[in-house]
């Protein structure tokens, strides 16, 4: 019906002026668009909020309760789904923490960036490969710094996972990437070996590090 409004309004516009392209560039330029929205009673869209607000409260609500209506009634609003709560949580971290797959989905369909928060060290330490793979696919940066400003490589090292390693590395982990502290991730792997950190999956360091040096994950980031 909006739709249906908005071109009704421009057909008029266009029997009242010169023929002209209508495209809203164009409109606009003439001094058209925004009586185009007036006529409509739509009104001017009503810009994303910069901070956390009600309607984002509403959103991270719904998404902590499962409840998908809610989450698409709250974006709807026009809550800002790229914000971080008062805690530092991002929506994706609510949908992990509640292995919310089609929340997920629904955040990638709607090209929701991640912009904090620990969603990719929580799939990892709760072992939810496929919704990890999942974020990877969608085209989540695999490079996001968590809270503390650990990567998600380095939360899969401390996992002592190389499937999990390899994974992230396939999709773009950067292997020289300085962890907070800054070393590089092959630097950090020696050391923990060394000093034998976490014995139960030491065995699994030395593939992680044959991983994190091997030149076929050390190509640029546009070519991977």
């Amino acid at each position: 019906m909006k739709y249906l409004k908005i071109a009704l309004v421009i057909l008029i516009a266009a029997t009242l002026v010169q023929p002209i392209i209508l495209n809203p560039s164009t409109l606009e330029r003439r001094g058209l668009l925004d009586y185009v929205w007036e006529a409509a009673d739509l009104g001017a869209p009503e810009p994303i909020a910069a901070t956390f607000g009600s309607r984002e409260k509403a959103l991270f609500d719904a998404a902590d309760a499962r409840n998908m209506s809610g989450v698409r009634k709250a974006m709807e609003d026009g809550a800002n789904p790229a914000l971080t709560n008062d805690d530092g949580q991002s929506i994706y971290e609510i949908a992990v923490t509640r292995r919310q797959r089609e929340l997920v989905n629904y955040l990638l369909d709607e090209k929701v960036a991640l912009t904090g928060g620990d969603a990719f060290h929580l799939a990892i330490v709760s072992e939810q490969r496929d919704l990890l793979k999942t974020m990877l696919d969608g085209g989540l940066d695999p490079n996001q710094r968590e809270r503390d400003g650990t990567t998600p490589l380095i939360s899969a090292i401390n996992w002592g996972d190389p499937e999990l390693v390899e994974l992230l590395l396939k999709y773009g982990a950067d292997s020289d990437l300085a962890t907070e502290s800054s070393e590089a991730p092959s630097e950090y792997v020696a050391k923990k070996h060394n000093y034998g950190h976490f014995p139960d999956v030491d065995y699994n360091y030395d593939k992680i590090l044959e991983l994190l040096n091997d030149p076929a994950f050390k190509v640029d980031k546009l070519e991977r």
